[in-house]
């Protein structure tokens, strides 16, 4: 694992160092560029994507059992938990964030019946574009193995981004407390959609899909 570790900061100072390849102008570095020499200097891409892929599955699984959030008292959520603030794990986001999706619908259909007892305004899109960042991921992943998805796979990455500006929008809002589950669920969504620019073969040559 040292060997390892060690081989990976020395690639990652090789390309850094050979960034004014990519971009003479160190103040605005072009950090795609760096990511692709990473996946190409050393380890061939066809290997380097799978593990890099692989190694943001494990901290995306890992976000799911460590505490992601840490809700104020009054928030539009405060019902779910009193007057004190509460941490939620990142199963528990994950499984509470899609209701509001539903809410949204109903919302929508009958906004009178559901002013009461759902969140209104602003909030309520931003919750349900927040529940979709996990299934979007998987769909994403599917799209990386499964030939006729590969042509969705940028509009598919687009959304997620558009899904955790959501979220971000709304934790601001509220002054939510972001833990370690959070950063760990992001970091390992980065890495996913990160590692198709590893070692990107000349255009027309690479189908998009792992081999």
């Amino acid at each position: 694992m040292t060997k390892l570790g060690v081989l990976a900061s020395v690639r990652f100072c090789f390309a850094f160092l050979r960034v004014d390849e990519c971009n003479r102008d160190l103040s605005a570095i072009d950090i795609g560029c760096i990511i692709r020499r990473m996946g190409s200097s050393g380890l061939h891409g066809r290997f380097s994507r799978p593990i890099f892929r692989a190694a943001g599955l494990i901290l995306f699984v890992a976000a799911f059992f460590f505490p992601a959030v840490r809700m104020p008292p009054s928030t539009v959520l405060s019902g779910l938990g009193g007057a004190k603030s509460v941490d939620f794990s990142g199963w528990e986001c994950a499984y509470l964030t899609p209701i509001f999706t539903v809410r949204l619908l109903q919302f929508t259909a009958d906004p009178h019946r559901f002013q009461q007892d759902a969140p209104v305004g602003a909030e309520l899109p931003l919750l349900a574009l927040s529940g979709w960042v996990n299934p979007l991921l998987l769909f994403y992943l599917l799209s990386c193995v499964v030939r006729k998805l590969v042509r969705f796979r940028s509009f598919i990455a687009g959304l997620i981004v558009l899904a955790l500006v959501a979220t971000w929008i709304f934790l601001a809002k509220e002054h939510f407390t972001l833990l370690l589950g959070h950063y760990l669920w992001v970091m390992g969504i980065f890495f996913t959609l990160a590692a198709p620019l590893l070692g990107r073969r000349p255009a027309g040559t690479d189908t998009g899909v792992d081999e």
